[in-house]
């Protein structure tokens, strides 16, 4: 607390419960000062170890201290403490939201079953550092390998400290709070939202795609008919051209049709 605060919080040097008891109700004093809520809170239960309000309280100082911070950054007029958890997750929810929006396969919902396949992850990295990877390499079916991806390439790229593994978002329901604070972090890292780079594919109506099907088997017949009825060269110049048209329509015609189909 001294630390997070700049403020000396009183010490017994004592190791009597008596001791223990008066320096985690120093502790609780000063963040009682400092008007961060604290519910059911005492002073013999923390001594004691309730795992339950030791937890509670670690998470009251991480989001004060860190999630609060960060957004506090964008609103620098509202006092930290003024601010509730639940503002604080709708905040993260809108900017992941809009940070990963137009990628493919990802839909922010909430913080916790939504990032359980590490695309919205990938795809917030992506949408601020395409340099240090690529969405396109991701994949739905393989969310460990996703979460991995994103997990070591926000470390090893940008200094993000790995609070989560994979095992720990890839179950049916993720750790809100784990979550919240791990997105705080990329909040964090990424102060401005970059125009979007990565659009989602148009919708095709029924009409538009059999007209994009006849036009394509159409294509299709005529190039088989075409390769069946071909007959090869007896000589090198006619066989040089023969090559130099398909080379031709392999880097013309082909590609055309590809991205047509795609």
């Amino acid at each position: 607390l001294e630390l997070l605060t700049g403020e000396k919080v009183g010490r017994e040097k004592g190791k009597m419960r008596v001791h223990k008891l008066q320096n985690v109700q120093n502790a609780l004093d000063l963040l009682q000062r400092k008007k961060i809520k604290l519910v059911n809170i005492r002073n013999d239960e923390i001594v004691d170890g309730n795992p339950k309000l030791i937890l509670g309280l670690v998470w009251t100082l991480i989001l004060h201290f860190q999630i609060s911070s960060y957004l506090a950054e964008e609103s620098p007029s509202t006092p930290t403490h003024q601010v509730s958890a639940k503002e604080l997750k709708q905040q993260l929810l809108d900017w992941a939201k809009k940070a990963t929006e137009g990628y493919e396969e990802v839909e922010v919902k909430n913080l916790h079953t939504s990032w359980r396949d590490g695309l919205a992850f990938c795809a917030i990295l992506d949408r601020h550092r395409p340099d240090i990877i690529s969405y396109d390499d991701c994949n739905p079916d393989t969310p460990m390998e996703n979460l991995e991806k994103a997990f070591k390439t926000a470390e090893t790229e940008l200094g993000i400290v790995r609070i989560v593994d994979p095992e720990d978002i890839c179950v049916e329901k993720p750790d809100e709070k784990a979550v919240m604070t791990y997105v705080s972090f990329l909040y964090h890292a990424f102060p401005d939202m970059p125009p979007p780079h990565h659009k989602k594919a148009p919708v095709v109506s029924l009409d538009d795609y059999r007209e994009l099907y006849e036009a394509t088997k159409e294509w299709i017949d005529s190039k088989t008919a075409e390769v069946k009825s071909r007959t090869f060269p007896n000589n090198i110049k006619d066989m040089e051209a023969r090559i130099a048209t398909f080379k031709k329509y392999k880097s013309g015609e082909l590609p055309i049709k590809q991205r047509e189909m795609a």
